[in-house]
């Protein structure tokens, strides 16, 4: 199964979200939290909009995976897919539990939660930059 977009919008894309989590987080840090969750929203959406048209149609189609499940490429592969779903769901479900509620009272219970989801979509992004290099660039022999 071929991916909608080709994968280097989709490289693009995802330093796009890197670059508006980033911008989220600096309003984390001023306080206002109106502001870092609409950020995160979007990055959110976006990030969903990628995992649904390009990551998960590319990972079914890679024969490598289908037929060599333990090669480091397709551990790679489906190691990055574990984590950007878990991510993806964490994220959607952070995002819909808060609701772009002024109120920051329960956001701060699920503090620790966010965390872990923000590092999950870093340690995602890591490795699919990876697996991307290898697949789509000689930088990775």
């Amino acid at each position: 199964m071929d991916p909608l977009i080709p994968p280097q919008i989709n490289a693009a894309l995802q330093i796009a979200i890197l670059v508006i989590l980033s911008a989220s987080m600096g309003f984390k840090r001023k306080k206002k939290y109106r502001q870092h969750g609409a950020l995160t929203l979007i990055a959110t959406v976006l990030n969903l909009f990628s995992f649904l048209l390009v990551m998960l149609p590319s990972a079914l189609g890679k024969e490598i995976v289908q037929t060599q499940p333990f090669h480091a490429v397709s551990v790679a592969i489906l190691s990055h897919s574990v984590v950007g779903a878990v991510t993806v769901l964490l994220s959607v479900w952070l995002v819909a539990a808060w609701r772009l509620r002024s109120e920051t009272k329960d956001c701060f219970k699920r503090k620790n939660l966010m965390r872990a989801t923000i590092a999950l979509w870093m340690l995602s992004l890591v490795l699919g930059f990876l697996v991307y290099a290898y697949l789509y660039t000689t930088l990775i022999p």
